[in-house]
């Protein structure tokens, strides 16, 4: 005699109908559709996309489908939009303009890190102002670190000793 649970041709997973009925439980069983057991099982493709539209919201968990608002995607699509469309600037571009105002404070001159700082923000501006007239993606590095090694170069080998002349012979402007 086989022990009580044991699996038979009409006992699922083990447990038979008595089994559920003194627990108060209501037996589910699969649609047969006439085939092996693989064939009453999902392939892998229809359980990600049935995964995905859980994880969607377009179903509920009992299978059920569920009708997103028209509101709500068109809503969830402005998002996706407004996430693409901002400006994104990378740690690298401020590591980099870092870097360019620490060299230029290691002179030891606030004249020329203070035209290197500004140097940088003008050439994110400009950067900015192209990026609105080409409408595509520029890199935020090559203007801003170009006005800004052009500015600490003149502004510490041409307006530093200017400068420096000016006030050795007590001229000022």
């Amino acid at each position: 005699a086989a022990p009580v649970g044991a699996t038979g041709g009409d006992e699922e997973g083990g447990f038979s109908e008595d089994w559920y009925e003194s627990r108060g439980y209501e037996p589910t069983r699969r649609p047969n559709r006439g085939g092996n057991a693989s064939d009453a099982s999902m392939n892998s493709e229809d359980a990600r996309s049935a995964a995905q539209a859980l994880a969607n919201g377009r179903v509920s968990p009992g299978g059920n489908q569920q009708q997103q608002p028209q509101a709500q995607a068109q809503q969830q699509e402005e998002e996706e939009d407004e996430e693409e469309r901002g400006v994104k600037l990378g740690l690298g571009d401020f590591i980099f303009y870092s870097v360019l105002v620490g060299k230029a404070s290691s002179n030891g001159d606030w004249n020329t890190t203070l035209a290197c700082f500004v140097a940088i923000l003008i050439g994110l501006c400009l950067t900015l102002l192209l990026l609105a007239i080409f409408k595509k993606a520029l890199p935020a590095l090559p203007i801003s670190i170009t006005f800004g090694l052009i500015f600490n170069f003149a502004t510490s080998n041409l307006v530093t000793p200017f400068t420096d002349a000016l006030s050795s012979q007590q001229v000022y402007v």
